[in-house]
């Protein structure tokens, strides 16, 4: 019987028209959804049929409705998902999707695990992998008694809000340098009751450890040192390189996923100290990651693996996969964004966190050579390249237009 593969969300990221190559690639049939005419994926030379189904966390029957109608009339019958809140949302249609076609993303029991860094935290705590120091508050008065060393970093405990009040209030990360300023921060949220945390502000740079699951096992390993992030001081990474996998963090992380006996893939994050050694876990992120395109241009095709260790009996043991050292591969619109941040915003003053004006361009313009990859410009496969280049050169002016 002919696979046919559905990656839900899959046209509008670099994340899912990454995933739609390495399937098309090798020859099977791609069908994936995106929000807008213009979304990437829908241009990618393999890309078998697209559908135009915007993602709304407010009307999830209507979208649900919608993907199973079109895994029944295109006899789907395997799916990917690429964000956490279409995966959370699929997973309440489970049982239905899986009369038609396998669901390839985690049980909502062990994705709930990743989602809630309290949750996360705790775990690894008890399994004695290095984490932050985490203050968990129920009360904005809490936080006069808290003896803490500045700056302190925010962090939500859990992005899949259900409220758009609550979704208004949600980010990534934020640097708090008084408790003043922490107050002020605490009460926006005081009404909702879901407190960020506070946690220690770690010294070092992120790295990135994927692995893919399967009973108990790991099939692939990789890992990537994060070179710049957008926004500055962490956040999507813009330009990244392939690394030799650190035994210690390795050690972290396939510990931490078998005592959730996590299956499929999963990125684990760290913050590591080159100066010390010292490592402290991020969090994990239980989906397809942003950097995914640079694991597959180093030789480790994580979509593809994924599909054949449900498909093949073959894959079910570990594999000695070698990959490519020191790749670089950029997003490179994100990295642009990267430079204007770090021209035109002020930067939060951290430790280890200093880089001047001039440092930044010459960074910036240093990635320009033959050796470094792209996340979505490709001559194998260019249209996706161009439809961003057009979005993303025209969007500023249209919002300018709006504002006149």
């Amino acid at each position: 019987m002919e696979n046919k593969i559905l990656v839900v969300g899959g046209a509008d990221t670099q994340i899912g028209l990454n995933i739609i190559r390495s399937l098309g690639k090798k020859g099977l049939k791609v069908f994936c959804t995106g929000s807008s005419e213009l979304a990437i994926g829908f241009f990618s030379k393999y890309t078998f049929k697209k559908f135009i189904v915007p993602y709304d966390q407010d009307k999830e029957k209507h979208f649900l409705d919608k993907i199973i109608k079109i895994i029944k009339q295109n006899s789907i019958n395997c799916v990917f998902a690429i964000s956490e809140n279409i995966t959370t949302t699929l997973n309440k249609k489970r049982k239905e999707i899986e009369k038609y076609a396998k669901l390839m993303v985690p049980e909502q029991i062990k994705f709930e695990l990743v989602l809630n860094k309290r949750t996360t935290i705790s775990i690894a705590k008890k399994l004695n992998i290095p984490t932050p120091n985490t203050i968990n508050i129920k009360n904005i008065h809490e936080i006069e008694k808290l003896d803490l060393n500045f700056p302190v970093v925010l962090k939500p405990s859990y992005h899949l809000y259900k409220n758009k009040s609550e979704r208004n209030l949600d980010f990534k990360t934020k640097y708090v340098y008084s408790k003043e300023e922490l107050k002020e921060i605490m009460y926006q949220h005081q009404k909702n009751k879901h407190f960020p945390l506070i946690q220690e502000y770690c010294r070092g740079s992120g790295i990135g450890i994927e692995i893919l699951m399967k009973n108990g096992k790991v099939l692939a390993i990789f890992q990537h040192n994060r070179i710049r992030e957008y926004p500055p001081t962490g956040g999507v990474s813009t330009l990244r390189e392939s690394s030799k996998v650190n035994p210690k963090l390795k050690e972290y992380s396939v510990k931490l996923l078998k005592k959730i006996k996590w299956e499929g893939p999963a990125m684990v994050e760290f913050r590591y100290d080159k100066s010390t050694g010292n490592c402290a876990l991020m969090e994990v992120n239980g989906r397809f990651w942003g950097s995914l395109p640079l694991a597959i241009k180093s030789g480790v095709d994580f979509p593809y693996l994924f599909y054949r260790s449900h498909f093949e009996n073959s894959l079910n043991n570990p594999l000695n996969q070698t990959y490519k050292f020191g790749l670089k591969c950029r997003q490179f619109w994100a990295d642009t964004k990267w430079l204007l941040d770090m021209l035109f915003k002020q930067q939060p003053s951290l430790p280890d966190f200093k880089i001047s004006k001039p440092k930044a361009i010459l960074e910036y313009l240093k990635s320009f050579n033959l050796s470094t990859k792209y996340d979505v410009e490709s001559l194998d496969d260019p249209l996706p390249g161009i439809v961003d280049w057009y979005t993303s050169l025209t969007k500023p002016l249209k919002n300018l237009f709006k504002q006149t």
